[in-house]
């Protein structure tokens, strides 16, 4: 591949008629921002355990634009959009993948938890636990989840890759971080919840069984035993 004399702006042989700044640029955008594209699938995939279909159409689709800005018969304008496009694939390859993993999680930590409203919470009271569950915190908790998810949502919306932009993704990871905990505070909750009663109802029912082999025992040892075995028995 070597460089024209004109201006030593273009290429010869393969990729003869392609700028060398856009050449560059579409380098340096693959260099600088496929791994974190790359990252964030795994990043889904590993918390959700399914495969981030978004992500990996977008991924496709910048290597659709790569090819048109390597295509020499399209125009240069046609080339930069090619590469506006491209890096505003890649920007959505990186941060939809923890948007997703976050939404997806809260809404089915919400689910479990309107649940356990609904069937645990007023039984917690009967049980007389030793730490009930905190509602408010877990409410104020979902409510700064929320929060978050919409700051990185009117972050990412910006058109330009920027510190603001790159802010959308830590408040995304920021919210999960949340979500994860309060998921494990609410199991928790439920693990002492159905402990207690497990142990109440075994000893209930050792309680049963005890009382029915005392008087089972009671009655083997009756005058009514004897005389029901002379009865079974007698000729």
């Amino acid at each position: 591949m070597q460089m024209t004399e004109e201006g030593n702006d273009k290429f010869e042989g393969k990729f003869e008629g392609i700028e060398k700044s856009i050449l560059a640029q579409m380098i340096e955008l693959l260099r600088e921002r496929y791994t974190a594209a790359s990252y964030a699938l795994t990043y889904l995939e590993a918390r959700s355990l399914e495969y981030d279909l978004v992500g990996l159409a977008n991924q496709r689709d910048v290597l659709s634009h790569f090819a048109t800005i390597c295509d020499a018969s399209k125009s240069l304008k046609k080339r930069e959009e090619s590469l506006a496009s491209a890096e505003e694939h890649l920007r959505r390859a990186i941060v939809e993948p923890y948007q997703t993993v976050l939404e997806e999680r809260l809404a089915r930590f919400i689910d479990v938890y309107k649940d356990y409203e609904k069937n645990i919470f007023k039984k917690e009271k009967l049980v007389k636990l030793d730490k009930v569950t905190d509602h408010d915190h877990i409410r104020q908790e979902i409510e700064t989840i929320k929060k978050l998810d919409q700051e990185a949502r009117d972050k990412k919306n910006c058109n330009i890759w920027n510190a603001e932009w790159e802010d959308a993704v830590e408040c995304f990871k920021r919210a999960y971080d949340k979500v994860v905990a309060l998921d494990d505070l609410l199991f928790s909750y439920r693990k002492q919840y159905y402990s207690v009663m497990v142990t109440r109802r075994l000893q209930k029912w050792s309680t049963i069984v005890a009382a029915g082999i005392t008087v089972l025992v009671a009655f083997l040892f009756s005058p009514a035993f004897s005389k029901l075995i002379d009865y079974l028995f007698r000729k």
